[in-house]
């Protein structure tokens, strides 16, 4: 039982170092670098390049919720959207402390932080849905190959 455990936790963990990696060379965070460069690093700048690199994180979001609608049962999908509303609620709460904590200290450099930990926010839900999205896809795959070759599985509709 103990190995399990451990099997289990070390997948955890180097799925989520891998989406970190995903993330990092994912073309939002490239464009937004790029955008940071362009800006010279300022602080109004680069507050601005994370704002529109938020955006573009929150159409991901809108983007992968499409698509686990797409090949999740309806059931299994009100769970996701359940879970959405949620944690948009999350979102914009996490949004406002950041923002109202980290603008009111002196110095500019705390509107970048305050960015930083907004855009970790919809960055971790992203990672969290691609998560959802790549392991239902492969089950559902799966699935659909079993019943392709006329085989039985007790775990697929």
């Amino acid at each position: 039982m103990k190995k399990i455990i451990l099997v289990l936790i070390l997948f955890i963990f180097s799925n989520h170092i891998a989406f970190s990696s995903i993330l990092d060379d994912h073309p939002i965070n490239i464009e937004c670098q790029k955008c940071m460069k362009r800006k010279n690093y300022t602080t109004a700048g680069m507050n601005e390049c994370v704002d529109i690199a938020n955006e573009a994180w929150l159409k991901e979001i809108d983007k992968y919720m499409l698509m686990l609608k797409k090949i999740m049962p309806p059931e299994k999908y009100a769970l996701m959207a359940d879970s959405q509303s949620k944690w948009k609620v999350y979102q914009e709460a996490e949004w406002k402390a950041s923002g109202h904590i980290m603008f009111n200290l002196p110095g500019t450099i705390h509107t970048n932080y305050a960015k930083g930990m907004q855009a970790g926010v919809v960055e971790d839900r992203v990672q969290d849905l691609m998560s959802y999205y790549e392991e239902y896809k492969q089950f559902y795959d799966n699935c659909l190959e079993i019943k392709k070759n006329k085989q039985f599985s007790l775990f697929c509709p």
